[in-house]
């Protein structure tokens, strides 16, 4: 029970940092390259030349700029925003979904791009955004995003992954494996040798359970359960 105890605590640490750090992170972020670049229009300034650019930008959408011209769009995103929050919480913390570490992760940067981009547009009434990708030899332009957004994409595609994972073999979530079959030999408890498939031993002498030449065992290996 301190165990399970303690790790359940440790995967609440884990989410909250990841889910905290993020979403400070992201605000930071936001903050310093609009006060350095200025309000949407302002020039903009080249990290990697016709690649990779800072070029603010206001979206009242969602990622990419989805829903942008949805009345309310802001207030929308945001009040789902906090509705996703929640469920991750109670799908972590309730039904117990944080016995995973990858889950843990996955969930505490999408919690950190939400909470991050919930802020903006609670307090701003849009989301701040900044990163401009684009490759100008091949035509290609994605569209303006920030750090909340990454974390987010990150975070679904980390799902998304694990949904897909192979199953394990079903030894793996057993206590107990069947390793080998070995016959202890004389009196010493530390030797064990392999003798193959267990036969009844009509030689050994069982009267009683006393004078036993050889006791024929099924020796188990303990495996921990991910």
């Amino acid at each position: 029970m301190k165990n399970e105890e303690r790790g359940g605590l440790a995967r609440w640490v884990l989410f909250w940092s990841i889910a905290v750090s993020g979403t400070s992170f992201d605000l930071v972020t936001k903050s310093m390259v609009f006060s350095k670049v200025g309000p949407p229009g302002a020039p903009s300034k080249a990290v990697v030349p016709h690649i990779l650019e800072l070029q603010t930008s206001h979206n009242t959408g969602a990622l990419w700029g989805f829903g942008a011209t949805l009345p309310g769009s802001s207030r929308i995103f945001a009040g789902l925003s906090v509705i996703a929050a929640i469920v991750i919480c109670y799908y972590l913390f309730v039904l117990g979904a944080s016995s995973s570490r990858v889950l843990t992760v996955a969930l505490g940067l999408i919690m950190a791009g939400a909470m991050g981009n919930c802020y903006d547009r609670l307090a701003l009434g849009y989301v701040r955004d900044f990163v401009h990708f684009h490759v100008d030899a091949i035509g290609f332009d994605c569209a303006i995003f920030n750090f909340a957004d990454n974390m987010l994409i990150v975070g679904a595609v980390t799902l998304v992954l694990y949904a897909l994972r192979p199953e394990k073999s079903p030894f793996r979530h057993s206590n107990v494996v069947i390793e080998r079959e070995f016959v202890r030999v004389g009196t010493n408890p530390d030797r064990l040798d392999f003798v193959g498939p267990l036969v009844p031993d009509p030689g050994v002498d069982d009267v009683g359970g006393e004078n036993v030449a050889a006791e024929q065992e099924i020796v188990v290996r303990s495996q921990s359960i991910e």
